[in-house]
């Protein structure tokens, strides 16, 4: 998420706690009067539908939907292991939803989309060989696995996925910078099992990077638990 989405959508946050309309203003008179560009208010607006809080009917305009549940909706100072535990749910989510991309991106993989999804780990490759935080180019090439999959709804059902967990890694009392990084190897299996279309190991190497992300969650998790009970 970025800045600017992330400060949209805090203030987005405060007009729904604080509006008396159940309906959002339209989209150019919101943008207009918050200063914004369009775009950055329909991210900020696509993550608050994600959380279930706003809901937008095509010709009708965006409605509030749980106004008196947003603060503890959205408040991520609650305890740590609560935030761990959503975040570990979100990945088990996208653990079937890319597992369903990945079996039809290798289903429908020609030399056209091959060498677009090449392209794209291409840029993956110097965080592959020597690890680090992960690049913004991850983002692109598993969002790129849903667009090949020619599943209709899955390119719109991962970037909604995505915003909310973007939440977190941008969250700054919880220090994410590096999970993931030890999944480059991962990555470069199942980039190769998808180019030699052997779904069976691509799923496998899919499977890795989410259990791998989950094992350091748990990790940070039960060192949070240790410290609250010593500080107790």
């Amino acid at each position: 998420m970025t800045k600017s989405v992330q400060e949209t959508y805090e203030r987005l946050k405060r007009i729904v706690a604080t509006s008396e309309s159940e309906r959002l203003p339209p989209e150019r008179k919101l943008s207009e009067k918050m200063d914004i560009s369009r775009n950055t208010l329909r991210e900020a607006i696509r993550i608050l539908e994600f959380e279930g809080i706003l809901s937008t009917k095509m010709g009708s305009g965006t409605y509030i939907l749980k106004r008196t549940e947003i603060d503890l909706k959205l408040d991520f100072q609650l305890q740590i292991r609560l935030d761990i535990d959503y975040l570990i749910e979100l990945l088990e989510i996208r653990r079937g939803l890319e597992g369903i991309a990945i079996k039809g991106t290798v289903e429908n993989l020609d030399e056209r989309s091959l060498h677009r999804l090449d392209s794209l780990y291409r840029k993956l490759e110097p965080w592959v060989e020597s690890g680090g935080e992960v690049p913004s180019a991850d983002r692109d090439f598993h969002e790129e696995l849903y667009r090949l999959s020619k599943r209709r709804i899955a390119p719109q059902l991962y970037r909604n996925l995505e915003s909310a967990l973007s939440i977190f890694w941008d969250h700054k009392s919880i220090d994410l910078s590096n999970l993931g990084s030890q999944t480059g190897l991962y990555h470069r299996e199942l980039f190769d099992a998808i180019r030699t279309g052997d779904e069976t190991s691509a799923l496998v190497a899919h499977n890795r990077i989410i259990d791998s992300v989950i094992d350091e969650l748990l990790i940070i998790k039960s060192k949070e638990i240790k410290g609250i009970a010593i500080s107790e």
